[in-house]
This record gives C-alpha cells, structure tokens and sequence, in this order.
C-alpha cells in the first residue's frame, strides 16, 4: 500500500544511549560503560489531505508493520 502523506518539518532525529558512570577515589577520571546506541527516534508531524487517506494512515499505523518511509530531499532521510 502507497500513501502520500504532508510533514510540517523533518524530525528532529535522537539516537538513546544506556551509560553508567562510576567516580572511583583517587582517580582523576569516571569509568564509563555503556550500551549499544539504539536506533534513532524522532516525533514525526504529518497529516493527510481526504478522510480516506486519514483512515488509511491509521491502518498503517495500527498494524504493527515496518513501514518504509521515503521522503524528499531536504526533509531528513
């Protein structure tokens, strides 16, 4: 299923890290440990031009479903 859809603005992309800080004594420097960087997340504004594209973007969404998601240049990747 195709759907065009309308963004206000590319998101505003954040990449979640797990971090532990240990500040041992008589050390100058904290040990750090962390996870493997997660995947990036960012909140995404769009809206549809008809009811019909509105329902069918909810059931997109509501499937659980990778989407593949292409956009113009300059809009994000």
């Amino acid at each position: 299923v195709g759907l065009r859809v309308l963004v206000k603005q590319a998101p505003e992309w954040k990449a979640a890290i797990e971090q532990t800080v240990y500040r041992v004594r008589q050390r100058s420097t904290p040990i750090v440990l962390a996870e493997v960087r997660q995947s990036r997340e960012g909140d995404l504004v769009c809206w549809t031009e008809t009811d019909q594209q509105r329902d069918a973007l909810r059931f997109l969404l509501s499937t659980g479903n990778v989407l593949l998601w292409r956009s113009a240049p300059g809009m994000g990747e």
